[in-house]
């Protein structure tokens, strides 16, 4: 039977301040790690096949994973509990830990990582829609005007991308593919926080992931162009955005609500052109600057709360 303390936590809510400012380093930590994935990707797509940087990453991911479960004695349950929440995990460990990275994957080979980015980043929108669908979250009329504006951001810089890089539309819709698979797969993820700590939650979807990239993997590897920076670069893949951005991404949505948390992930294109810029020497143009400038204006508009 789950506690009532448990029971209390995806809502975040009850949970003191310090938790809640945990769960805001978490949210830095993610936007962080999964700008710098997207630079990663695309600086492996030519080293990797898309199922084999699938299965390397989860992989590495799991270790990482697993082993922080190993000393975090929390009491969380081994396996999922009944059919319910087998269902979710296969669901999410499927399509966001497998689908979702594959897809990415792919897209990475027909756009550059500063428009993949952005064109994953409708998902916060359909996580929003979702979050008030499914889990009967308030909606409040910052929260619909921040969205707006940082998808104005997004479009400006897509704007600007479209100027200095070749756009293919198979590359698109594996994007657009892609952000419904993250935003399914952080729906399904939520109820599970109900009863296993996000570390946990992680884990299994985690494993999931790796399992169903397995068999795939097995058909199309082929490491022999791989050297030494690549396969550095996909543990740091593996360790960096997937087993702690993952993870700090589970607990940030078991503290917050999922529609707040959505907004955030606006900031990863403004960063991913950033670090760009810094470690690949692509300046990018003003009108991506200001559109950067705006997603941070929606971010801020739509966590806007008025105290009480």
């Amino acid at each position: 039977m789950t506690s009532t303390a448990t029971a209390e936590r995806p809502s975040g809510r009850t949970s003191p301040e310090p938790s809640r400012a945990l769960a805001y380093a978490a949210v830095a930590l993610v936007v962080t790690s999964w700008s710098s994935a997207f630079v990663v990707l695309r600086y492996l797509h030519d080293q990797f096949d898309p199922f084999t940087l699938s299965l390397g990453r989860t992989s590495i991911a799991l270790l990482v994973l697993v082993a922080l479960s190993l000393f975090a004695r929390n009491g969380d349950p081994w396996l999922p509990r009944g059919r319910k929440e087998w269902t979710l995990v296969l669901v999410c460990g499927i399509g966001w830990f497998f689908a979702y990275h594959v897809a990415l994957n792919f897209a990475v080979r027909y756009i550059d990582a500063g428009t993949s980015s952005i064109l994953v980043n409708i998902g916060p929108l359909l996580i929003i829609a979702f979050a008030i669908v499914f889990f009967g979250e308030k909606t409040r009329w910052n929260l619909f005007l921040g969205a707006a504006v940082s998808f104005t951001g997004i479009l400006l810089i897509g704007l600007a991308s479209a100027d200095t890089a070749q756009i293919d539309w198979k590359g698109v819709v594996l994007c657009l593919l892609a952000a419904l698979l993250w935003s399914v797969g952080s729906m399904t993820q939520k109820p599970l926080f109900s009863s296993a700590s996000a570390l946990r939650v992680t884990v299994w979807t985690t494993a999931v992931g790796v399992l169903a990239a397995l068999p795939f993997s097995a058909a199309s590897a082929d490491l022999s162009s791989v050297t030494p920076a690549g396969w550095g670069m996909l543990v740091y893949l593996g360790v960096v955005p997937t087993a702690i951005g993952f993870a700090a991404w589970a607990y940030a949505m078991s503290k917050l609500k999922a529609s707040n948390l959505g907004t955030f992930t606006y900031l990863v294109p403004p960063l991913a052109i950033l670090m760009g810029w810094v470690f690949l020497g692509e300046l990018p143009p003003w009108m991506a600057l200001a559109g950067s400038a705006i997603c941070l204006a929606g971010v801020i508009i739509a966590k806007y709360e008025r105290k009480a």
